[in-house]
């Protein structure tokens, strides 16, 4: 199993954020039907060193067991778009889609993927509701496991013989944030304990100002 201990400063040496996918993300604060839906303070917090950081990572990571435009991946909770995004810059894909739970974010979605709306779907739906056999991909990600209730019973929706990714974090003060974990190991334990997890190929620790952030990449 590979595993990394991993700062911010290291992902943002390697990747550079392309002027397209910044210049796409703030077209869109010029549509009243996204500002409308869509808070200056989200918009600030969705490109925090602490976020983009977060889903370089997952890119960064990911890419290793994936090749160049083979592979269809849906990130769960993806919120702007902007890990859809950095997967099509940084990897390419055959497809992507973004099943997120809040609708009125799907205007900015489609900014945020502006080029690049062949290979993009936005599913707007609870991913617990989400019929994972009917839609199946080849990796799923999921970058907000202290968001959900039970990521246990997440994992085990998903089909056999696919990629899953996951991270969750320590900030266990956030108010938003109802299922943190104390440390890698624990997220790894928690993801092996789904009954569907053949094995665990990565795990990793990126470490914030403020918290870390822990990440698991698994096989059903």
């Amino acid at each position: 199993m590979q595993e990394s201990l991993i700062t911010k400063e290291e992902l943002f040496s390697k990747f550079r954020l392309g002027f397209h996918t910044l210049s796409s993300y703030v077209q869109a604060m010029y549509d009243p039907e996204v500002t409308k839906n869509l808070e200056f303070s989200a918009v600030r917090d969705s490109l925090s060193d602490g976020q983009t950081a977060s889903k370089l990572w997952v890119v960064n990571e990911v890419s290793k067991f994936i090749g160049i435009n083979e592979k269809s991946i849906c990130v769960f909770g993806g919120w702007v778009g902007l890990l859809c995004r950095l997967f099509i810059d940084f990897v390419g894909t055959k497809s992507i889609a973004n099943v997120e739970i809040d609708g009125t974010l799907e205007l900015v979605n489609q900014y945020v993927m502006s080029g690049h709306r062949d290979k993009f779907r936005f599913i707007h739906s609870d991913m617990y509701e989400f019929p994972y056999d009917d839609q199946q991909f080849d990796v799923y990600v999921n970058t907000s496991g202290e968001h959900i209730s039970s990521l246990k019973e997440w994992i085990e929706m998903i089909p056999s013989g696919k990629i899953v990714c996951i991270q969750s974090n320590d900030y266990f003060s956030h108010p938003q944030h109802i299922s943190c974990v104390n440390n890698v190991g624990e997220l790894e334990n928690l993801t092996r304990s789904a009954a569907n997890v053949k094995d665990v190929v990565y795990r990793g620790t990126l470490e914030l100002p403020i918290y870390n952030r822990f990440m698991v990449i698994a096989l059903t």
